[in-house]
C-alpha cells in the first residue's frame, strides 16, 4: 500500500481552495477517540468535524493548553509506545474518504506534523475504521474496519513513518469489527464484531501475522442487552470487558491468552431502548475500577458507571451523573489515561437539548484519587479554532522569484493552500516522499540549497514542494526553478577616450547565461562605488586619464577589474 497522491496545476490548486469546507468552529467540534502521549506531557483529541487536536498537559492539575489544532484525523487515534507517532483514522466518510493519517511527534514541544495519507485507492481499502491499535514493540499498527477487509495489519517503519501491509483478515473470516485490544506483550489481539462474538488472535513474534484461534459464543442474555460492540482489558491483562451499557466480564489466562466467562454488568435500574447508546469506556491505570456509560433521553439521567473489581467479577463503586458530580459526560464516547494514573480524559458526543451548562462537545478533564478511588471533575475543555480564512491560490518562489543566483544556498517562500499542514522540499521530484515532513510556518519562508552536482557551472535548478492539506485525499505539488549562475561575466574590450566635456568609456563584455546588468566605475579600486546599469558607451563628466571597471551579470557575479587609460 502506497501513500497517495498527485500534482495539480494552479487552477486545479485554486478550486481545491475554493471547496475547502466551512470554517471550524469550537461549536462543531465532536472528539471521539483520545490518547495521552507516554510521558504524560500531551493529550490528543481525535473527532469527526474538527479532526485532530493538541494539548499540553499539566502534570499536577492535568489541565489542558491547547497548542494545535485542528489537523486532518478522523474518528481513531493511537500513539506509539515510545511516543514518537500519532496514527488517526476515520469510521466516518469524510467527502467519501477514510484516510489513515501518520504524524511524527516532536517530544518537547508536542507538536505533531503530518508524514504520510494513507486513503482508500487501490493499493488499499480503508473504510469505516472502528479502532487503531499498535503492538507493544510498535513494530505493527492494527486496523479495525466494519468493511470487507475487517482486520489489517501493517508493518510500521518509524524512520521513514511509513505504513506496509503485511495482513489482511476479510469480513468473511472474523466478522466485521466494532472494537479490538492488544494485550500486554503483544502476544494476543482481541476483536469484537457487530453480531456480538469475541475472538482471540494470537500473534507471529517473528513476522508479526494474526492467526485467529478461539471464537466466544455470547451468553444468552448478550444479544438482549446489545452487548459485545467495545472491548477493554485490564493494563496487567487479568481481565477482558465486553459490551456497551451492560458489558460481560472474562478473566483471561496470561499464557495462551484464553478466555473464561465470570458474570455480566447492568446498571441499576437495568437496561432500557437508549441505554445501549453508552459505551464501555476503560479502566483505571491499575484495573482495579472499570468505566462505562449509560445514556438516557434527558440530560439529567445521563451517567457513568464506576465497577470494582470482585473475584467474580464486578461491583458498583459509584455513579456520576451529568451536571452533578461530572460535567461533560453527555453521550461519552472515549476515556484516556494518564501513565500514571492521575488523570482521566472523557471525550463526548453533542449534548441532548435542553442542557443548562452551554457549551457543547469536548473533552471533560477529571483526577484521580488512588485512595478514595474516585474521580473529581477538572474543567471541561473545548477547543479554538481559527476563523474565516478565505480560499487562496498557493504559490511557492525561490529568492522571491529571482531569475538568477550565484548562492546555491536560497529562501523559499511558501503562500500555502487554507488549512495546509505539512510539507516536503526536494531538489528532485521523485524525492518528495523521502525524508521527515515540515510544519507550515507562519511566514512562510524556507532555508535551502540548491543541487550544486551534475550539472554545467549555469544551469537551471529546480525545488519541488509537497503540500498536505487538512481537506483532501492528496496532496498539492509546486515547484519553482532559478538559473545558479557562479561563473563570472568577462570584460572583452575597454577603451576610455577624451570628449567635448569629459571623456567616453566603452566596455564591450559577455556572460553566456544571466547576461550582463550591471558595471562599476571608479578611479580608485578601495571606493567602487554604487553600481550603474550597464551600458557599451559611458559619457563621464570628468576628462579622467585612468579608470577602473568591472561588470556584474544578473546572478551578481563579478569581473575582474580592468584598467583603461585616455590614449
Amino acid at each position: 500500500m502506497r501513500a497517495v497522491r498527485r500534482s495539480v496545476g494552479l487552477i486545479a490548486a485554486l478550486a481545491a481552495a475554493a471547496l475547502t469546507p466551512a470554517s471550524a468552529s469550537a461549536a462543531a467540534w465532536q472528539p471521539t477517540n483520545a490518547t495521552v502521549s507516554p510521558d504524560g506531557r500531551n493529550v490528543y483529541a481525535a473527532g469527526r468535524e474538527a479532526d485532530l487536536v493538541s494539548f499540553s498537559r499539566d502534570p499536577s492539575s492535568g489541565r489542558l493548553t491547547q497548542i494545535d489544532g485542528p489537523l486532518r484525523g478522523g474518528d481513531v487515534i493511537a500513539i506509539s509506545p515510545d511516543g514518537r507517532v500519532v496514527y488517526t483514522g476515520r469510521n466516518i466518510g469524510f467527502r467519501d474518504t477514510y484516510d489513515l493519517n501518520v504524524y511524527s511527534r516532536d517530544p518537547s514541544s508536542g507538536l505533531l506534523t503530518l508524514e504520510r495519507v494513507y486513503s482508500n485507492d487501490s493499493d488499499g481499502p480503508l473504510r469505516d475504521m472502528s479502532r487503531l491499535a499498535v503492538s507493544p514493540d510498535g513494530r505493527e499498527l492494527y486496523v479495525a474496519q466494519n468493511a470487507a477487509n475487517a482486520l489489517l495489519v501493517f508493518d510500521v517503519d518509524e524512520a521513514t513513518w511509513t505504513l506496509s501491509l503485511r495482513q489482511s483478515l476479510k469480513r468473511t473470516d472474523i466478522g466485521a469489527l466494532d472494537d479490538l485490544v492488544v494485550a500486554p506483550g503483544g502476544n494476543n489481539v482481541y476483536v469484537s464484531t457487530t453480531v456480538y462474538a469475541l475472538k482471540l488472535l494470537v500473534r507471529d513474534p517473528t513476522i508479526g501475522m494474526l492467526s485467529p484461534v478461539a471464537s466466544y459464543s455470547e451468553p444468552e442474555s448478550f444479544g438482549r442487552y446489545d452487548s459485545g460492540h467495545f472491548l477493554a482489558m485490564a493494563p496487567d491483562g487479568s481481565r477482558v470487558y465486553s459490551g456497551r451499557s451492560v458489558y460481560d466480564v472474562w478473566s483471561r489466562d496470561s499464557g495462551d491468552g484464553t478466555l473464561t466467562y465470570l458474570s455480566q454488568f447492568v446498571p441499576d435500574p437495568g437496561p432500557c431502548g437508549n441505554c445501549a447508546r453508552g459505551p464501555l469506556l476503560g479502566t483505571s491505570r491499575d484495573g482495579q475500577s472499570v468505566f462505562n456509560a449509560t445514556s438516557r433521553e434527558t440530560w439529567d439521567e445521563n451517567a457513568v458507571n464506576q465497577t470494582g473489581v470482585t473475584q467474580n467479577g464486578v461491583a458498583l463503586e459509584r455513579r456520576y451523573r451529568e451536571g452533578h458530580e461530572l460535567r461533560g459526560i453527555m453521550l461519552p464516547t472515549d476515556m484516556a489515561w494518564s501513565s500514571d494514573g492521575s488523570s482521566a480524559y472523557m471525550t463526548a458526543a453533542k449534548h441532548h437539548s435542553g442542557y443548562p451548562y452551554g457549551g457543547d462537545s469536548g473533552l471533560t478533564v477529571m483526577s484521580w484519587d488512588q485512595v478514595a478511588r474516585k474521580l473529581s471533575f477538572v474543567e471541561f475543555v473545548g477547543a479554538d479554532f481559527p476563523s474565516g480564512d478565505p480560499p487562496r491560490l498557493p504559490s511557492f518562489s525561490i529568492n522571491n522569484g529571482a531569475l538568477y543566483t550565484n548562492n546555491p544556498n536560497v529562501t523559499l517562500t511558501l503562500k500555502p493552500p487554507r488549512w495546509a499542514e505539512s510539507l516536503r522540499i526536494a531538489n528532485d521530484q521523485s524525492q518528495l516522499d523521502d525524508g521527515g515532513a515540515l510544519r507550515i510556518r507562519e511566514d512562510g519562508l524556507y532555508e535551502w540549497r540548491l543541487d550544486t552536482t551534475g550539472a554545467a557551472p549555469r544551469d537551471v535548478r529546480h525545488v519541488y514542494v509537497r503540500v498536505w492539506t487538512g481537506y483532501d485525499e492528496t496532496p498539492i505539488d509546486l515547484s519553482d526553478d532559478i538559473v545558479l549562475d557562479q561563473t563570472a561575466p568577462q570584460i572583452q574590450f575597454a577603451r576610455l577616450r577624451a570628449a567635448a566635456h569629459g571623456s567616453v568609456l566603452t566596455v564591450h563584455a559577455h556572460d553566456n547565461r544571466s547576461g550582463v546588468h550591471k558595471m562599476q566605475v571608479t578611479t580608485k579600486r578601495s571606493k567602487p562605488g554604487k553600481n550603474r546599469k550597464f551600458t557599451k558607451h559611458l559619457t563621464l563628466s570628468d576628462p579622467h586619464r585612468q579608470l577602473w571597471v568591472r561588470v556584474l551579470d544578473g546572478a551578481r557575479n563579478k569581473s575582474r577589474w580592468r584598467t583603461v587609460q585616455r590614449g
